[in-house]
């Protein structure tokens, strides 16, 4: 199970990648960092998330 900072790591590098995937710069802006994204890409951010979300299993690829 991933620990929070480096889950939250995880997620800014996310967001990050998401963000850059349109050349946009809005990562520096964290207040609206959530909202831009799930407006401008909700597929792709939703996607990273869910796949955060989901156990790592072992053995299980």
């Amino acid at each position: 199970m991933l620990e929070a900072s480096s889950h939250h790591d995880v997620t800014q590098k996310c967001y990050r990648e998401a963000v850059n995937h349109r050349g946009r710069s809005v990562v520096r802006r964290q207040g609206q960092q959530r909202k831009v994204l799930a407006d401008v890409l909700p597929g792709k951010v939703a996607t990273c998330l869910g796949a955060l979300a989901q156990p790592v299993r072992a053995g299980d690829s």
